[in-house]
Order: C-alpha cells, then structure tokens, then sequence
C-alpha cells in the first residue's frame, strides 16, 4: 500500500495520526522524504503542482521515496476553488492510473471532501477518518479513553481505571489535550501513575474540582467535600457563579445515584460490581424502560463505581437529596447568603447520615 489520506474533523488526532504513520515508513533520510504544505509563498494550486512532479520524479539516489502533503486545509473547501480544481482532479488521476511503485503519498487535512481524490485514494490505498467525540453522544467516554490508551501504550504506561475516569472529566471531548496530559503524567510519575499521582499533575480546572467534589458525595464524606469547595473558591475568579453550577452539577450526580439505586432494584442486582454485567443483558423491555438513563452510557467501572456510592445512601436519602438541591438552587437565585456558605450547608444536609 503506498497511497494514505488521512481526514475528519478531529485536527489533533488527524495531525498525530499522520505523524506517527510517516514515521513508520520511515522519515530519515533526507533525499527520499519530502514534506509540501500551503505557505505564505505559494498558492494551494502550486503546492499541488510540486507534489506532483515530486510524486513522478525519481528519488534523488534511486529506490524508495516518501511525499507528504501535510495538513493541506485547502481541500476542505467546497466547491474546490477553480484555480486548485484542475491541479486536484489531476493528482487525483495519477494515483489510479500512473502511480509510481516506489513512491508513497501521504495526505493529511482535516475536512478533505472531494470526491474523486477521496475515491482514487480508497481504491488504491488507504482512507482513515478521524471523528472528533461529541458531548452529545452517548459513546464520546469510550471514545476518549481509547485515545488516552493509545497515548498511554505509545509510552508503556498503564492507567488504573479510576485515573481514566478522572482525566475523562478533567479533558472531556478536547481530544488535542491527551497527548500532552499522557506526557505530563509519565514524566512526573513514570509507566504506573496512582491516581493521586495523576490528580497532582492534571488539576487547575472545574472539572477536575467537581470530580473530587462528586466523589466526596458520593464517599459521604464531608471534610473532603469542604476541602474541594474550598479549592474551588480559591482558584476561581467568580466563585459565586461557580458555587451555582456545582449545585446544578451535584443535583445531575446525585441523579445518577438514583439510577443506580433503581436500576440495581429493578435488575436484581445484590453487589454493586455486578451492575455493568447487568445492564449488558437487559431485556428488551428494561432496554425501553431504561433508555434514557444517563448512567448507561458510561464506563463499566464508573457504572459499578456509581451503584456502590448509590449503595451508601438509601433509597430515601437518595430522593431527599435531590430535593434538597434543587430547592438549593431555587434558593441561589433569590438570596443574598453568600454561595460558598449555602454550597457547604447543603453538603453537610446531604452527607452527613440521618439521625
């Protein structure tokens, strides 16, 4: 195989994954490796021109040479711009019909879509599309995390599941921060990171803050509930705001507690670490009953994760603790307190057990 196009809408793993497969082929040998890319010199139309003639021009030594249209922007444009369509249309002929055994062409550009490149590259080599993780979507965590363990393996690391579901909230879908954040933690904490190990290094946002503020609730466990709230005040520029927002975040946690409270009820759970197998094998009617569930769409471990926090609280706790937020924040809107206080007093309600 000696044709790649490498395309999507995820401009960091598109750039990575180009990378790493130009040096695969291998890239250092100076006479057989040649990198094009648009520059303020050139025009998208010449810089086609050159890679052409590169692509029927012999090595300079003879024997096997590699060509690299790199990050190419311009052929994501739609309609192509007739300077450039004529230029495409003939790159495009020449990898199906004249293209040279002893040269590979790799393209990468996020949003190529014109069609007769696109088709003469998947009929005589290779096409990958690299989709950028929706927030929407119901799968954007798997996702993420293949990333984070395809950056881990590059480097013989290995993250415990709870160091995964920790930078899954700290990075969300901002795929362009894995490699960086995988670098940071093996250089501080080498091939096997704890996760407080991996707290130290990635933290300084509200994400990072919400998940030890999350597992506090979660763990009932009110002194490391205050020292998160506090973190939080210290490092915010508007903790007043934020103080809101952690509410409205601790009543959607506090939700899927519920879940897990009902689902575990509903599917005869006994142990908390048997929830995910469960979900895995529900009936078609427990499929309808519990499609909207948010907590399915999450990592097994952070399902059984959940179901065991949701087992420190009773079903009634669970209830009242949700009500307690949200009266909470109907409360924010009209008083004059001072939110860091009202976050704190409602931890205390809702932590602290029932007497």
């Amino acid at each position: 195989m000696s044709v790649y196009l490498i395309t999507g809408n995820d401009d960091s793993t598109i750039a990575e994954a180009a990378k790493k497969l130009v040096h695969q082929i291998g890239d250092d040998d100076p006479f057989a490796f040649e990198i094009y890319e648009e520059n303020e010199e050139k025009t998208a139309a010449q810089v086609i021109a050159e890679v052409i003639a590169s692509i029927m021009t012999p090595s300079m030594f003879g024997g096997a040479k590699t060509v690299w249209l790199r990050n190419f922007e311009a052929l994501a444009e739609i309609p192509l711009p007739e300077a450039l369509t004529g230029n495409v249309k003939r790159l495009a002929e020449i990898i199906s019909d004249k293209f040279p055994p002893d040269v590979t062409l790799v393209i990468d550009g996020p949003g190529i879509a014109q069609k007769q490149l696109l088709a003469a590259c998947k009929a005589v080599g290779k096409v990958e599309i690299h989709k950028r993780p929706e927030i929407t979507s119901r799968n954007w965590r798997r996702e993420v995390a293949h990333l984070i363990g395809q950056a881990c393996g590059q480097r013989g690391m290995v993250l415990a599941p709870e160091s995964i579901d920790y930078l899954l909230e700290v990075i969300g879908v901002q795929t362009g921060r894995v490699s960086g954040e995988i670098e940071k933690i093996f250089c501080y904490a080498g091939a096997g990171p704890t996760l407080a190990q991996v707290q130290d290094v990635c933290t300084g946002n509200r994400e990072a803050v919400y998940y030890a503020l999350s597992n506090a609730f979660g763990d009932r466990d009110l002194q490391a509930a205050y020292d998160a709230i506090m973190q939080l005040m210290a490092n915010h520029k508007n903790p007043e705001s934020c103080a809101i927002g952690l509410i409205r975040q601790a009543a959607k946690f506090f939700h899927q507690l519920l879940e897990a409270k009902l689902l575990c009820a509903t599917l005869k759970v006994r142990r908390p670490q048997q929830l995910a197998g469960a979900i895995e094998k529900m009936t078609p009617e427990h499929e309808a009953l519990f499609k909207h569930y948010v907590l399915r769409d999450k990592s097994d471990w952070l399902i059984n994760k959940t179901a065991a926090q949701a087992a420190r609280y009773s079903g009634s706790e669970l209830v009242g603790a949700v009500a307690i937020l949200a009266e909470a924040d109907r409360y924010n809107v009209s008083s004059s307190l001072p939110r860091r206080l009202v976050l704190e007093a409602l931890a205390a309600r809702v932590i602290s057990p029932a007497r």
